[in-house]
């Protein structure tokens, strides 16, 4: 994979977790059910992870300035993202948390597994030999 493209998968994941993120962050109840996020009336969980999207995003826009060098960083990212799909999984079908649509949720997961895919090719691709 070229360098350029993961600088745009880089940069597409930054952008959309840190929207993600910032909705959660500042709590607005019409935007969080608008990403369909389980409803809670306590902000704290919601702002905390908020702030860590957030965290996690600026990491994945600074590692797509200079990728050849910040592939720690680029394998950081990956593994926070793998760490949390098996617990998006287990709340989506068996511990039965209630979101409108469940194939929602699969979908947004799989655009997650595509964009880990692309920064893990990446990593594999410009090893050095």
């Amino acid at each position: 994979m070229s360098k350029a493209n993961v600088v745009r998968i880089l940069r597409i994941d930054a952008l959309f977790n840190f929207s993600v993120g910032a909705i959660c962050y500042v709590f607005y109840k019409p935007l969080v059910a608008a990403i369909l996020f389980p409803f809670t009336d306590k902000p704290l969980y919601a702002n905390v992870m908020g702030a860590g999207i957030m965290g996690l995003s600026i990491v994945a826009w600074l590692a797509s300035n200079r990728p050849e060098t910040a592939r720690e960083f680029i394998g950081a990212v990956i593994i926070t993202r793998l760490l949390v799909a098996p617990a998006i999984l287990y709340w989506l079908f068996i511990g039965g948390i209630d979101l409108p649509p469940v194939w929602l949720g699969v979908v947004a997961l799989a655009a997650q597994v595509a964009l880990i895919g692309g920064e893990a090719l990446y990593l594999y691709s410009s090893r050095s030999k």
